[in-house]
């Protein structure tokens, strides 16, 4: 017996719904009992968990608009910074030399073999740096 392709997705289905669990008793989804036509009813179906937190009409507390302890940028800021400010970076990290960085890269790139690669690189590196083009921005 050949069993079709569609046979074996229904009794798939079949078995994979059957197992789902059926809707919870105590629902709040669920209309309430005498409840035909759930339309009708003004409010919404969830009902509440909990009673209604009662309103809160008193004046608004003492402290109700002073800053909270250490959120105040105004006293945060105006004393000494708590750590040393960073020294400028060094002439050899600093973006000055980037253009010697590519300059050489591309010398390299240009050279038929590693050697001649590796010497291109290292003349282009002293020629920029001799002729004071990598101090210039």
């Amino acid at each position: 017996m050949k069993i079709s392709r569609l046979t074996l997705m229904l009794v798939a289905t079949t078995a994979a719904l059957g197992a789902c669990k059926g809707p919870d008793a105590n629902r709040t989804t669920k209309a309430p009992p005498g409840i035909d036509k759930p339309t009708a009813l003004v409010e919404p179906l969830v009902s509440p968990s909990a009673p209604p937190a009662p309103t809160e009409r008193g004046p608004v507390a003492a402290s109700g608009n002073r800053v909270a302890p250490g959120t105040d940028a105004s006293l945060a800021f105006a004393g000494a910074p708590s750590a040393p400010l960073a020294s400028p970076p060094s002439a050899k990290s600093s973006a000055t030399r980037a253009v010697a960085a590519v300059n050489a890269q591309e010398a390299a790139a240009n050279a038929p073999d590693t050697a001649s690669a590796d010497a291109a690189k290292a003349a282009a590196t002293a020629l920029e740096t001799d002729s004071g083009k990598a101090s210039k921005p």
